[in-house]
């Protein structure tokens, strides 16, 4: 069975955890003013309106090296971003489009996938 992948993409501390945790209906993903708390990638299998599909909260793009794991974060956010079928932009509206938001969407455009979404 063919389960769509939707993965939340953006910079540090714009709401990807709580938006995952607020379309899980459930706390899954910590949720913390600290940039960096999420490292890896956090996903739930989640049914809307008789769609399964698996939801994966992502570590904040272009996060500064909080011990050294700026990089690996980045590889695990790769890794989402390859796996999904479609991918969840998020932005803070109360900061308006930052300078890191608009790299964030520079290498989301770069991106070329051989099947369209089938959510």
């Amino acid at each position: 069975m063919f389960l769509p992948i939707v993965t939340i993409v953006g910079r540090p501390n714009v709401g990807k955890s709580s938006l995952l945790n607020c379309l899980a209906k459930k706390r899954i993903s910590i949720v913390d003013p600290t940039s960096g708390v999420t490292r890896d990638r956090v996903s739930i299998e989640i049914e809307h309106e008789d769609t399964l599909f698996e939801l994966i909260d992502t570590g904040g793009i272009g996060i500064t090296d909080i011990e050294e794991i700026a990089q690996e974060v980045d590889v695990q956010i790769e890794i989402a971003i390859q796996k999904a079928n479609l991918i969840l932009f998020v932005v803070d509206v109360r900061d308006g489009i930052t300078p890191l938001d608009v790299k964030v969407a520079e290498r989301l455009r770069k991106i070329k996938k051989t099947t369209p979404p089938r959510c």
